[in-house]
Protein backbone atom coordinates (compact mmCIF):
# COMPACT_ATOMS: atom_id res chain seq x y z
CA UNK A 1 0.00 0.00 0.00
CA UNK A 2 1.63 3.61 -0.95
CA UNK A 3 1.43 6.37 1.33
CA UNK A 4 -0.29 9.75 0.60
CA UNK A 5 2.87 11.17 1.40
CA UNK A 6 6.68 11.06 2.87
CA UNK A 7 6.62 10.80 6.88
CA UNK A 8 9.04 12.97 8.34
CA UNK A 9 11.41 11.45 11.23
CA UNK A 10 10.98 12.87 15.16
CA UNK A 11 11.01 12.37 18.76
CA UNK A 12 8.16 13.75 20.48
CA UNK A 13 6.42 12.63 23.66
CA UNK A 14 2.77 12.53 23.27
CA UNK A 15 -0.14 11.19 26.19
CA UNK A 16 -2.62 8.66 24.40
CA UNK A 17 -5.64 8.33 25.12
CA UNK A 18 -8.56 5.77 24.58
CA UNK A 19 -12.03 5.18 26.04
CA UNK A 20 -10.50 3.52 28.87
CA UNK A 21 -7.16 4.10 28.98
CA UNK A 22 -4.08 6.77 29.18
CA UNK A 23 -0.21 6.22 28.91
CA UNK A 24 2.98 8.03 27.38
CA UNK A 25 4.06 7.38 24.41
CA UNK A 26 6.55 8.79 21.85
CA UNK A 27 5.82 9.58 18.31
CA UNK A 28 8.73 8.40 16.01
CA UNK A 29 7.67 9.87 12.72
CA UNK A 30 4.78 12.12 11.34
CA UNK A 31 3.06 13.56 8.40
CA UNK A 32 0.08 15.72 7.82
CA UNK A 33 -2.07 12.40 7.47
CA UNK A 34 -1.28 10.25 10.16
CA UNK A 35 1.86 9.16 12.35
CA UNK A 36 3.91 6.19 13.73
CA UNK A 37 3.87 5.95 17.70
CA UNK A 38 6.32 3.99 19.65
CA UNK A 39 4.01 2.17 21.93
CA UNK A 40 5.82 1.48 25.14
CA UNK A 41 3.72 -1.44 26.52
CA UNK A 42 0.57 0.42 25.35
CA UNK A 43 -1.78 -2.11 23.89
CA UNK A 44 -3.78 -0.84 20.63
CA UNK A 45 -5.93 -2.46 18.02
CA UNK A 46 -6.82 -2.30 14.50
CA UNK A 47 -9.71 0.58 14.08
CA UNK A 48 -9.73 1.77 18.08
CA UNK A 49 -10.23 5.53 18.37
CA UNK A 50 -7.18 7.75 20.25
CA UNK A 51 -6.30 10.90 21.23
CA UNK A 52 -2.63 11.80 21.12
CA UNK A 53 -2.18 15.15 22.91
CA UNK A 54 1.49 16.52 23.39
CA UNK A 55 2.54 20.23 24.54
CA UNK A 56 1.81 23.07 22.96
CA UNK A 57 -1.43 21.46 20.47
CA UNK A 58 -4.89 20.73 20.75
CA UNK A 59 -5.75 16.67 21.20
CA UNK A 60 -4.83 15.03 17.77
CA UNK A 61 -8.05 12.57 17.09
CA UNK A 62 -7.19 9.18 14.88
CA UNK A 63 -7.81 5.81 14.05
CA UNK A 64 -5.25 3.36 14.46
CA UNK A 65 -5.04 1.84 11.25
CA UNK A 66 -1.77 -0.75 12.15
CA UNK A 67 -0.18 -2.08 15.13
CA UNK A 68 1.95 -4.73 16.48
CA UNK A 69 3.97 -4.95 19.83
CA UNK A 70 6.05 -2.13 19.70
CA UNK A 71 4.20 0.45 17.35
CA UNK A 72 0.96 1.98 15.93
CA UNK A 73 -0.12 3.30 12.67
CA UNK A 74 -2.67 6.23 13.45
CA UNK A 75 -4.65 8.33 10.61
CA UNK A 76 -5.61 11.75 12.25
CA UNK A 77 -8.98 12.62 11.79
CA UNK A 78 -8.19 16.06 10.57
CA UNK A 79 -5.03 16.75 8.33
CA UNK A 80 -2.29 18.82 9.88
CA UNK A 81 -1.23 21.66 7.89
CA UNK A 82 2.20 21.25 6.37
CA UNK A 83 3.67 24.11 7.93
CA UNK A 84 2.37 22.17 11.82
CA UNK A 85 4.41 19.38 11.09
CA UNK A 86 7.56 21.25 9.52
CA UNK A 87 7.65 22.91 13.41
CA UNK A 88 7.15 20.21 14.99
CA UNK A 89 9.68 17.68 13.46
CA UNK A 90 12.34 21.05 13.38
CA UNK A 91 11.37 21.41 17.08
CA UNK A 92 11.46 17.56 18.17
CA UNK A 93 14.32 16.18 15.73
CA UNK A 94 14.98 12.32 16.21
CA UNK A 95 17.98 11.79 18.42
CA UNK A 96 19.17 8.94 17.19
CA UNK A 97 20.22 7.07 13.66
CA UNK A 98 17.81 4.03 15.28
CA UNK A 99 15.10 6.18 14.85
CA UNK A 100 15.51 7.42 11.30
CA UNK A 101 16.53 3.84 10.10
CA UNK A 102 12.81 2.84 11.84
CA UNK A 103 10.92 5.94 10.67
CA UNK A 104 12.27 5.04 6.54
Amino acid sequence: MARREDRYPLALDANCRTLHTRKNVSLWDLSSHGCRVALAGMELRVDQRIVLKTEGLEGLCGVVRWCNDEFAGVQFDHQLHPSVVDHLCRMNPAESGVELALAA
